[in-house]
């Protein structure tokens, strides 16, 4: 998802006890979640940030044409599902075991191409059951690609919030064409203040701390273009994934986390370099501010700069939470490059945490773990009760073995969480492996900026002696070898060689070392199922060239 530093600061969060009028004797800062628009499902036509329509069709300058040069995007809130084979839409949701009915609320609608994997979009769900109302908002980003021809995902934002509704006289939420003399732009109407949401009749008020202790079940249909990593703000989560009838089926079960919010109010006499570099941190451009100004700056909880603000103006606001709330609520990041993490190969599973700022792509595989920053501050907002840490890390198992170059045995793994001088914490070995998912937490530590290392191992069974430089046949020695490890060794059914690179130039080369080596050793034993896998010296130790020998 794209963001910038700053963002509008109509969008930022602002504690209920500020009156907005303060803002005018102060200069604040507010780290709010980045979110792709308002409610209303819309397709919009754009050329420019000057020149920007909304569509109510495919035709004229939202046409779909290959030679229509204006980027068409859609952002859809989701309907329900209506057949087995519908995408992006919810499908069910369960509260405390109970089933709660989904009505789409009243809001702008969008007819979706489903030969071009564009879904229909409406307004937000109401679901309604036992436990009261809630709102389930599902928001879709999409964006037409002409060479393709059909709409890519962009990104994906779910939050559950229980609301209470009150009657009143209100405008109904929607998009509007705005017009200048000198520009075009597609904006929101009829948002009331203080409404979560809201219809011409109906104000939805949101009440977070019904959130606590519910176990909440959503299951989804998405269409098979969504891939990458789930994360979210969740306390326990099971994530399942299955296909059918074309469509992806999620279901998501987890209870809400128990976050807080960071607002600072800046303290010039505290205010130096420090507190200067964070408020530029991770960006080309940037606004400096001034001693003495006043009003909001909004900062993306996601952005590196939040990392750095949490760090450079905590310590100078007592390390205390702004508001204590909880939260359900989670996302699809985008895939990170890596073969094995690539957008080929679906979704590949969910980070989840409680803390207010996370990075926002999904973990990093660097040097054998996979790590992913978070920060928070230390104390709740009494100022007292210390804020505690969550960190769930569910990772398909063919994904983790494709990292790693695991076979299909039994795997450990090490979850270490280490403070920004890279002390560790918390360390714990917890991994479950069911249903072909890898499941790892760390619980329990306090907040400022914390980095989550994951590395999960599994025993060597033998070590091929490593090939000539640039070799890719075995030589009489690493035949004689692979011989002998066969007889005495390896014994399962299953063999995985793990070719070793010292770069990731490399890598071409010790796949093709891997898969000489598994074809030497079918031949040796044509019984044997065999895979090959490659990764890098740095997360293993191993020799660059030689090939790790495991099986079942």
């Amino acid at each position: 998802m794209a963001f910038t530093s700053l963002t509008p600061a109509s969008a930022g969060y602002i504690p209920e006890d500020i009156d907005p009028m303060q803002l005018n004797s102060g200069q604040y800062i507010s780290l709010a979640d980045a979110s792709f628009g308002p409610w209303s499902s819309r397709v919009t036509s754009r050329a420019s940030a000057r020149d920007e329509v909304l569509c109510s069709g495919f035709a004229d300058l939202c046409d779909l044409a290959a030679d229509n040069t204006r980027q068409i995007s859609a952002n859809l809130t989701f309907t329900t599902c209506n057949s087995p084979t519908e995408f992006d839409c919810a499908r069910l949701l369960t509260i405390s075991g109970e089933s709660y009915s989904l009505t789409e609320l009243v809001g702008d609608t969008v007819s979706g191409l489903p030969d071009k994997f564009l879904p229909h979009g409406s307004g937000p769900l109401l679901a309604s059951g036992p436990n009261g109302d809630f709102i389930l908002s599902i928001r879709g980003e999409y964006q037409f690609d002409s060479a393709k021809g059909y709409f890519l995902t962009r990104a994906l934002d779910v939050e559950l919030l229980p609301v209470t509704a009150l009657q009143g006289n209100f405008e109904r939420i929607r998009m509007v064409q705005r017009q200048s003399d000198d520009a075009k732009t597609v904006g929101e109407q009829g948002a009331a203040a203080k409404c979560y949401f809201n219809t011409e009749s109906v104000c939805y008020q949101s009440d977070q701390t019904r959130l606590a202790n519910l176990d909440v079940q959503l299951e989804l249909q998405l269409s098979s273009k969504w891939s990458g990593f789930f994360k979210g703000r969740l306390t326990e989560p099971v994530l399942a994934v299955r296909k059918s009838k074309g469509v992806q089926i999620v279901s998501l079960t987890a209870q809400a986390a128990r976050t807080h919010r960071v607002f600072f109010k800046v303290n010039w006499d505290a205010y130096g370099k420090a507190q200067e570099d964070a408020m530029c941190a991770g960006t080309s451009w940037c606004e400096a501010m001034k001693v003495g100004s006043t009003g909001l700056r909004t900062h993306l909880s996601s952005a590196p700069g939040a990392m750095a603000i949490v760090q450079a103006f905590g310590k100078h606001h007592l390390d205390t939470a702004a508001e204590d709330v909880f939260e359900w609520s989670f996302g699809i990041g985008r895939s990170i490059g890596e073969d094995c993490l690539g957008p080929n190969r679906g979704l590949l599973g969910m980070v989840t945490s409680n803390a207010p700022v996370f990075q926002a792509g999904p973990p990093n595989f660097q040097s054998g773990y996979l790590t992913y920053d978070i920060a928070g501050l230390h104390y709740a907002k009494d100022g007292q009760t210390l804020n505690l840490g969550e960190y769930n890390l569910q990772i398909r198992s063919d994904v983790a073995r494709c990292l790693y170059g695991f076979s299909n045995a039994p795997v450990s793994a090490t979850v270490q969480v280490t403070n920004e001088s890279g002390k560790q914490v918390v360390a714990t070995k917890v991994v479950s492996e069911t249903d072909g998912w890898l499941r790892l937490n760390a619980n329990g530590f306090t907040f400022s900026k914390k980095r989550v290392k994951v590395k999960i191992s599994q025993g060597v069974q033998a070590t091929l002696l490593p090939f000539a430089p640039g070799g890719m046949k075995l030589s009489a020695s690493q035949n004689t070898f692979l011989k002998q490890a066969l007889a005495s060794k390896i014994s399962g059914t299953e063999l995985t060689c793990t070719g070793i690179y010292s770069s990731q130039a490399k890598a071409s080369l010790a796949k093709k070392q891997a898969e000489a080596t598994c074809a030497a050793a079918k031949k040796l034993r044509p019984s044997l199922k065999t895979i090959s896998y490659v990764t890098s010296a740095s997360s293993t130790g191993a020799k660059v060239g030689s090939v790790l020998l495991r099986s079942n």
